[in-house]
């Protein structure tokens, strides 16, 4: 049989869509406890006494069945299913012994004495003791009733008597689930959805297994007597097997509710989400009525944090700055980095007087830490349920949750900080600190916005560049503070000049940009380029000196010269440039002008011609394990030496070539002689793997296999290959990028995400993707300094280090940063502190003098 507690301490409101119940309360309870004990005296009166006990061969005496009861009744099998609580009990077993070995009067005398006690001694309140009496009353009725009605007194001992009882326990089982469910119903005015289910489910296998066993008891002792020492250890064993069940699944109902509550925390990015998630989730937990949680200011000056998530889910918030968060008993205890456990009845005079008030009859309570220090504390309060109050497991679990949740904290309340301080310095990230003007990002999205509207409504929109002319000639004889006033000044005529739907940027230095919005025509266009140049021929005065300030000014139409902002603005550029040269003041671009065009049409078919006969060179650029200093391997770069300009710049030949189409090419000229080279170091006894970069326009079917002919070539293993790819590429392309990096990490070639942090990345798709190995951006740590960059970079290593991915910090320029990179825990690191880009040969030479030992093994590299 199962036994529950009536209802949870307090009232509570549950609401339904469209209605709200007032609770019955305690009367209602008191009344269903008089119904049962009236239906009980009943059956007891009109069936009950009527019988005698079945005909056996021995008799139990009605205080051999008490005690039996009793050990049933006291030692309980709890199970909590969230917020509800079920306990059961082996009193099947000495309920159908009574009904088969003693009367009708002494079982029930045996019940209600036996139960009795044990309810004593668990401390029940008046209201639940007589509920539990009254209803085993009943249901000693009921299956005395029917057992007699289905076993005559002449029956033979056997599959209908079995039978008998095994329905008579069903019945009591189902009856018992119904008192139940009516007692919740009365006291808290609703039932939530579903909540008897588990209970009458478990129940019913509980009693059905409890009364096998009693059966095989019954069916043994009518033989002999003898053999009841022999049913102590399977009744023992069967409550231990019940005791463990009960005790795994709680555990593991806990850590699953813990492992819960953490991935919610860890999503929540709002200080007040994330206090009321982090309070249900202790309330579940822990089963308590009430939760509260404080957190410290984490400046001088700001408000502390107090959430409360009370009876009936009330939940409340409040940031009050007047009072001091330690002057609360429990508050001060966690400000001082104490765990406290208060078992119920609380012991402690002091906080039993501090608790009383608040009508709190046991605690837990924890503190909140954040690197060593201090954050806030958390409470959960009032255990409800079949356990009668916390313990030190409680306790330790409490602890474990604090300490997730002091990270989830902590992060919103940084993030819910930067947000404030984004939406302070939102104006100057979008605008020019100097003249006020937008910057060129805003400058670039107003452009973006400015197509589309011109796209819908088939309208024309003019780009410019104007640049001003000896504009150093300033800074040199009047100084820079003379200079950056110029432009402000400059800045203040242009938006006097401009229309209010047209934009002024300023892009750097001396550079301006303008918008025009819904230009009719090109004679407009015109005009407006006269006007700002005109605005500029009022002489300037500075510092007594009278200047006449000129400018170049070139201009593109959208649709006529491009229809993306980044034609525009380039072919504005090439105008303004046209119009230095010409000294004409503004110029509209021409294509039979761009000689920027032409230069780069013959550019693409050299660089062909470069990549066919393999005259691009690799550099390569050591990488070094900081801890150890050991070089580990190289990057290979690609570099251009033509015959005529010199050395191109990799960041405008590698374009020039993705644009082209010979980006393959390129990847596979320079996999190529690095492989080489890394078989020469290999031979020279130097251990170093090599890393290529990877285009989109790379992520090709046939690049695996490309790759494995390339590796047998040079007679080497994949996994002294590095192939590195950004974590933009990876997620605008990742159904063809996961299905070659997929073969690729088959293969054991190591897989490497470049410039960590740069793009937007959804972090589970790429913890998915099977790489090795993340680069930190040069721009997060050459700008350690900044307290921003510090934490992207110390946030990304944790990442490698959780997940186990080797991170490599790009741009190591100084001891400094090289110190603290090795402090934070960074494996590896590139930069000219450590190495510039060299030739193989330069670099062999250079791994020689930084180890002597390889020196007679390194002759050929």
């Amino acid at each position: 049989m199962s036994k529950e507690k009536v209802s949870r301490a307090g009232r509570q409101t549950i609401v339904a869509p469209g209605r709200r119940f007032r609770l019955a309360g305690q009367g209602g309870i008191w009344l269903l406890v008089a119904a049962i004990a009236g239906a009980a005296a009943v059956l007891y009166w009109v069936s009950v006494r009527s019988h005698e006990g079945l005909p056996a061969h021995m008799n139990i005496p009605w205080w051999a069945l008490g005690v039996l009861f009793y050990l049933a009744e006291y030692h309980l099998v709890d199970l909590e299913f969230r917020r509800d609580a079920h306990s059961f009990s082996l009193s099947e077993i000495p309920l159908v012994l009574g009904l088969f070995f003693s009367s009708p009067d002494g079982l029930l005398l045996a019940q209600l004495t036996g139960l009795g006690a044990a309810l004593l001694r668990r401390r029940l309140p008046l209201q639940k003791l007589l509920f539990n009496l009254s209803a085993a009353a009943l249901g000693v009725g009921i299956a005395t009733t029917i057992t007699h009605v289905l076993i005559s007194p002449h029956s033979s001992f056997g599959p209908l008597s079995w039978s008998a009882a095994a329905i008579s326990t069903a019945v009591i089982s189902i009856v018992e689930v119904a008192l139940i469910t009516s007692a919740i119903y009365l006291s808290e005015g609703g039932l939530p959805r579903g909540a008897r289910t588990k209970s009458l489910l478990f129940g019913l296998i509980i009693t059905v297994t409890n009364t096998s066993i009693a059966l095989a008891a019954t069916t043994i002792l009518r033989f002999d007597s003898r053999a009841a020492l022999l049913l102590a250890l399977p009744s023992v064993a069967l409550f231990l097997c019940y005791r463990a069940y009960s005790w795994q699944r709680q555990k593991s109902e806990r850590i699953e509710s813990l492992y819960e509550s953490t991935r919610v925390l860890h999503r929540k990015l709002e200080s007040e989400s994330t206090a009321h998630e982090l309070l249900a989730n202790a309330r579940t937990i822990f089963r308590a009525e009430r939760a509260e949680l404080f957190l410290l200011a984490s400046k001088a000056g700001d408000p502390y944090l107090l959430a409360v998530l009370g009876a009936r889910d009330k939940f409340w918030i409040s940031r009050p700055d007047a009072v001091d968060p330690t002057a609360s008993p429990w508050m001060g205890a966690a400000s001082k980095g104490k765990a406290i456990l208060l078992s119920r009845p609380i012991r402690n005079n002091h906080w039993r007087r501090y608790f009383a008030g608040r009508s709190i009859k046991d605690a837990m309570i924890v503190p909140l830490f954040y690197e060593d220090e201090v954050i806030g504390g958390l409470l959960v309060a009032n255990r409800q349920g079949n356990r009668d109050t916390y313990g030190a497991d409680d306790l330790r679990l409490f602890k474990t949750l604090a300490n997730h949740a002091s990270v989830s904290l902590e992060n919103a309340r940084l993030v819910e900080r930067l947000r404030i301080e984004v939406a302070e310095k939102g104006h100057l990230a979008m605008h020019d600190a100097l003249t006020g003007l937008p910057n060129r990002t805003l400058f670039r999205e107003a452009l973006g916005q400015a197509l589309l509207e011109a796209a819908r409504g088939k309208t024309k929109v003019a780009v410019m560049l104007m640049d001003l002319d000896r504009f150093k000639d300033v800074n040199d004889t009047l100084g820079h503070p003379n200079g950056d006033v110029l432009l402000k000044e400059i800045a203040g005529r242009l938006r006097g000049t401009l229309r209010q739907s047209d934009t002024a940027a300023r892009l750097s230095g001396d550079e301006f940009a303008i918008l025009l919005r819904n230009i009719p025509d090109f004679v407009a266009t015109s005009r407006a380029s006269r006007k700002i140049l005109e605005s500029l021929n009022e002489p300037f005065v500075l510092q007594g000196v009278t200047l006449d300030v000129r400018a170049s000014l070139g201009i593109a139409v959208y649709p006529n010269h491009g229809e993306d902002a980044d034609t525009l603005i380039q072919r504005a550029d090439v105008a303004m440039y046209l119009a230095k040269g010409a000294y004409s003041g503004h110029e509209v671009y021409a294509a039979e002008r761009d000689e920027y065009s032409r230069t780069r049409l013959a550019l693409v078919g050299e660089l062909r011609k470069a990549i066919e006969q393999r005259e691009l060179d690799v550099h390569y650029q050591p990488k070094v394990h900081l801890c150890t200093g050991r070089v580990t391997g190289v990057e290979a770069l690609a570099r251009w030496t033509h015959p005529v300009k010199g050395a191109i710049p990799p960041d405008e030949f590698i374009p020039l070539a993705e644009e082209a189409g010979l980006i393959g090419g390129l990847t596979m000229c320079v996999l190529d002689r690095a492989l080489a080279q890394c078989r020469r170091w290999q031979d020279a006894g130097l251990n170093l793997d090599v890393s290529v970069n990877l285009s989109v326009r790379n992520l090709e079917s046939q690049l695996p296999n490309d790759i494995a002919l390339l590796l047998d070539k040079h007679e080497l293993p994949p996994s002294k290959l590095v192939l590195e790819m950004t974590e933009s590429i990876i997620m605008a392309h990742r159904f063809r990028a996961r299905e070659v990096v997929d073969e690729l990490s088959a293969m054991g070639v190591v897989l490497a995400i470049d410039d960590f942090g740069t793009g937007y990345s959804s972090l589970a798709y790429l913890t998915r993707l099977p790489v090795r190995e993340i680069k930190v951006d040069k721009s997060f740590v050459m700008g350690m300094a900044a307290q921003n960059n510090a934490v992207i970079v110390r946030s990304t290593i944790d990442l490698g280090y959780n997940l186990g991915l080797r991170v490599v910090a790009e741009g190591v320029e100084t001891e400094e940063t090289w110190t603290t990179l090795r402090e934070l825990g960074c494996e590896v690191a590139q930069g000219y502190y450590l190495g510039k880009p060299c030739s193989g040969k330069q670099l062999s030479t250079w791994l020689r003098e930084q180890r002597p030992d390889l020196q007679s093994s390194g002759q050929n590299a």
